[in-house]
């Protein structure tokens, strides 16, 4: 599979006249962290329990690392190193605190049953922390802030919108779990839709939520390639499909 990967995505190349790899011909690839969507609906508020077929498809991707990187003109970004080199750009740490101060700002008011403002706020907060790509960083915190968004909009009576911000935090995040009673009805059926909806859609395949946003991340951050894996259901099996994007010509896919 990693050699088919380096001859399909053109991640090879020749060495420079005198043996020596040619520098310039280096390619970057980001390997993005595992998404499991191949979960059922109703484990959504099941929180503590772990997915064993996780740990074999994140060694599965560990060993892909190596074997690309093992090219020798292939750099991989996999995990804390992916992690610092989004993290390391000049707006960063600003926007995310930014991000932050909005997301504390949305639950105050969401507590004080503003929620106009709060919906306001924590659309904001999604949209700062989207904006230098946090959810590669942090996805924990971007989909807390999708979630809060997300019921601030339920208690408004915005359920189209509710739907498409859950829907936001489950690709961000899709592993998040709920306390059972922890929300109310209506907020626990939005959820099971937005999650249902997701997990059969063909947006599982993209590696972020709009197309333009995974060419900005690739120019941002200077990759040549990136392959974004996840775990998918198809009827009684899961599989681990890899969708391999590279700049600019689109993806292909692997199962």
């Amino acid at each position: 599979m990693a050699l088919a990967m380096l001859l399909i995505l053109g991640l090879s190349a020749a060495p420079a006249r005198g043996g020596e790899p040619d520098l310039r011909k280096v390619k970057r690839v980001a390997i993005l962290n595992l998404r499991n969507f191949a979960g059922l609906p109703g484990a959504l508020f099941k929180p503590g329990e772990e997915d064993p077929l996780e740990a074999r498809a994140a060694q599965l991707l560990t060993d892909l690392g190596d074997r690309l990187g093992a090219e020798g003109l292939v750099v991989i970004y996999q995990g804390d190193e992916l992690r610092k080199r989004v993290a390391n750009t000049k707006e960063y740490d600003e926007e995310v605190a930014l991000g932050r101060e909005r997301l504390a700002l949305g639950r105050e008011h969401f507590l004080a049953l503003r929620q106009k403002k709060a919906v306001h706020s924590l659309s904001r907060a999604v949209e700062v922390m989207e904006r230098v790509h946090h959810q590669v960083v942090a996805p924990t915190e971007t989909a807390e802030a999708l979630e809060l968004w997300g019921v601030a909009l339920v208690e408004s009576g915005l359920l189209g919108q509710a739907h498409v911000a859950f829907r936001r935090m489950f690709h961000a995040h899709p592993g998040r779990r709920f306390t059972p009673g922890y929300h109310p009805k209506p907020v626990e059926k939005a959820l099971e839709a937005a999650y249902r909806d997701l997990t059969t859609s063909v947006e599982r395949a993209t590696p972020f939520v709009l197309a333009e946003t995974t060419a900005d991340f690739m120019s941002t951050h200077g990759f040549h390639a990136l392959i974004h894996p996840v775990l998918v259901r198809r009827g009684d099996e899961v599989y681990l499909e890899l969708y391999a994007y590279e700049a600019p010509h689109g993806y292909m896919q692997w199962r």
